[in-house]
């Protein structure tokens, strides 16, 4: 988290996915691993982060926030 507030994208998707070999059904950490790689414009990728983020357990405002982010990127790029 404090990576992606200092706006390093990059590294912060790099330690996301490095926790992720750790604790790969915490569904906030594909949730911001999503969010680290949209930031970082790999918006295909930062997809299916928040696709698999879907598919696990989040809590009620993680959830909500998902769920824009799922129609921000339904058809593309940062779309709607």
């Amino acid at each position: 988290e404090a990576l992606l507030a200092q706006r390093h994208y990059a590294n912060a998707a790099a330690k996301i996915a490095d926790a992720n070999a750790i604790a790969p059904t915490w569904g906030r950490n594909q949730l911001q691993w999503g969010e680290a790689l949209m930031l970082a414009g790999r918006y295909r990728e930062a997809r299916a982060r928040f696709e698999a983020a879907g598919r696990l357990d989040l809590s009620r405002p993680d959830r909500a926030a998902l769920n824009v982010l799922l129609a921000r990127t339904a058809q593309g790029p940062l779309h709607g």
